[in-house]
């Protein structure tokens, strides 16, 4: 008797474990690039019903992976793999709807479809479903619905949701600027080393602090000057100290430069006091009210908002994205900029210009500018010593006096 039991519970769960099998050779054989094999082992293991596996092979089919594209079968088992809760399923619905891919286009079943994965923190259907709401298609126009969307995704990284979050904050005023400087710095690290994989050890120092660092032998400053930290005030210092996980202050300096995130000094320091080694930063105190007044004059009368708008852009421009590169650019770029802004002016539109990702357009109006600001000498002249400005590149790699 517990023999017949023991054989009619291996019965009862081999199709399960078959399931199983077909669905993880499938995974294996796309790892290794074989997509015909990786398709006919997701289209056996979709027919069991494995919701995974109808997902896989509905964006095979989608994008023409593995065999010739099908759009209507790509929504036969997206659609299915939706209705079983999978949110890249439920995006990819919702993209097939709204683009029109072998049916006709229905932007309120998009919506539908974009909702539930947005729900799920699916970033890329939050972006989908925030742009129709900016185009009311499919729901009623709502821009601070958008800009909730958009700010969801754009917290999680995603470069598209950031660009875009910042010009709707620029054309409407949807109270996005609560942000102090020092939380937009935040937001500035966690775009280049990720959220919760470094912490601050160092910002706004008093005068007494100061003092304190000189009694321990931290010989920071020379007594009667003021360092970076002394400078701003405390919700928007004028330099930070911060040690990043796994990662020593030269690697962290090193990824930070390679960001080309927009800051004005980046070393690695040793030890002071009674702070371990650690890497500086100094951000740039930069205003964008006169392009975003000429621009856009509702905007112009909450800077705090033009300021939360330019924390975006420095952090889609950072992750690659052209248009915010482009952007950044044309924010640097104002009248009677001074020597620092010029240089990275240049820089950001010489980034949209080669950018691989970047459509002809945009690269075309970056090169443009490109030739418009290097044909002022001094805009050359800073272009050579880099984002730097007036420091020899040497400067920017090691602490100067009274940093």
């Amino acid at each position: 008797m517990l023999k017949l039991l023991a054989f009619a519970g291996i019965a009862l769960f081999a199709p399960l474990a078959a399931r199983a099998e077909s669905y993880e050779d499938a995974v294996a054989a796309a790892a290794q690039h074989d997509l015909p094999k990786a398709r006919g082992l997701f289209a056996a293991a979709a027919q069991t019903g494995d919701a995974r596996a109808e997902f896989n092979l509905g964006r095979m089919f989608l994008r023409g992976e593995g065999g010739p594209r099908d759009e209507g079968q790509a929504l036969i088992w997206s659609e299915k793999a939706a209705e079983q809760g999978i949110p890249g399923a439920q995006y990819d619905t919702g993209r097939i709807y709204e683009q029109g891919l072998g049916v006709k286009r229905d932007p309120e079943r998009a919506a539908g479809w974009y909702e539930k994965a947005a729900a799920r923190g699916f970033s890329s259907a939050q972006v989908s479903l925030a742009d129709l709401y900016v185009a009311g298609r499919g729901v009623a126009f709502d821009a601070n619905r958008a800009a909730e969307l958009y700010g969801a995704a754009a917290e999680q990284g995603d470069a598209d949701a950031q660009f875009k979050l910042a010009t709707l904050s620029s054309r409407y005023d949807l109270g996005l600027g609560g942000m102090t400087p020092h939380a937009r710095f935040g937001a500035l690290m966690d775009s280049v080393f990720g959220p919760q994989k470094w912490r601050e050890t160092g910002g706004f120092r008093t005068a007494k602090r100061e003092n304190e660092l000189r009694a321990m032998g931290a010989l920071t400053v020379p007594q009667g000057a003021k360092s970076a930290h002394s400078l701003g005030k405390p919700e928007a210092p004028g330099a930070y100290d911060l040690v990043v996980d796994g990662l020593t202050p030269e690697t962290a300096a090193k990824k930070l430069r390679v960001s080309k995130a927009p800051l004005k000094v980046i070393f690695a320091e040793a030890a002071h006091g009674a702070e371990g080694p650690h890497l500086h930063v100094e951000p740039y105190s930069i205003s964008f009210e006169v392009d975003m007044a000429r621009a856009r004059p509702a905007a112009a009368a909450d800077p705090a908002k033009l300021e939360e708008t330019a924390s975006w852009l420095r952090s889609a421009a950072a992750q690659g994205h052209p248009g915010a590169q482009l952007w950044m650019g044309r924010l640097y770029e104002k009248p009677g900029a001074p020597a620092s802004e010029l240089a990275l002016a240049n820089l950001w539109f010489t980034r949209a210009a080669t950018n691989p990702q970047a459509d002809p357009a945009t690269r075309k109006e970056a090169a443009d500018a490109l030739v418009k600001l290097n044909r002022a000498p001094k805009s050359t002249q800073l272009a050579q010593r880099g984002a730097c400005g007036a420091r020899a590149a040497a400067a920017c790699e090691a602490p100067q006096p009274g940093q």
